[in-house]
């Protein structure tokens, strides 16, 4: 996953942007673009809210069939009580057997919620319905009652403020350039800036971690 591989643990994620690339090869291959699999056998509280992830997500099985979703790679067991993905957008490519918008591999966890999240369907190469997908079926109804206003959007519709239901477009996101984009992270100073932009009367409650680079360090390979 972008952000964790194997999750074991009752976990939250909130404001969070995966940008770059996912790839995974092993006998099952489940992979995310923000999270690879959880376990709910070992986990019992899964909230995800207000994901951003722009990423080219690859899954290659060595054995099994390789699933790929736009949040979440795969889900399995069966102790969830609370869990909730709300509010998320996935762009992007994605390639493997198994594709699926924001949650692949959706066994046994129908109290998954997935709820106001949206992805670049044409993109992905899936279809506007494809959101979470069954062990590689999407022709069931097992799992459409835990998706609320959840589905793929067309480029005029990405561009569209009007297409995201139940976002915050004040204080949370911007859609103003065409794609959805976390507020915050418009005002982090990146590498080349000189100076950052910082205005606390949009972002003081959101920002909980502003760094400032001094200097510009390139990351290699294991370090």
């Amino acid at each position: 996953g972008g952000l964790i591989g194997v999750n074991e643990l009752n976990i939250e994620v909130r404001e969070c942007l995966h940008r770059g690339s996912v790839f995974c090869r092993s006998y099952y291959a489940h992979t995310g673009g923000m999270i690879g699999l959880v376990n709910f056998d070992q986990t019992s509280f899964l909230t995800m809210e207000n994901i951003l992830v722009d990423s080219d997500i690859t899954a290659q099985g060595t054995g099994g069939s390789p699933t790929c979703g736009g949040v979440l790679g795969a889900s399995n067991g069966g102790k969830l009580i609370d869990g909730l993905i709300e509010n998320a957008f996935v762009t992007g490519t994605m390639d493997a057997r198994n594709k699926a918008g924001i949650i692949n591999w959706y066994a046994g966890n129908k109290e998954t919620i997935v709820r106001n999240c949206y992805f670049a369907y044409k993109d992905l190469g899936i279809n506007k319905d494809h959101v979470a997908c069954n062990l590689g079926s999407f022709s069931t109804n097992w799992f459409h009652d835990s998706i609320e206003n959840s589905y793929g959007l067309t480029s005029d519709e990405q561009q569209n403020p009007d297409s995201y239901i139940g976002w915050d477009l004040k204080r949370l996101w911007n859609v103003e350039d065409g794609v959805p984009r976390l507020r915050f992270l418009d005002y982090w100073m990146m590498p080349g800036y000189e100076e950052s932009i910082y205005p606390k009367e949009v972002n003081d409650e959101y920002c909980i971690l502003r760094m400032e680079f001094n200097d510009i360090v390139e990351m290699q390979d294991g370090n």
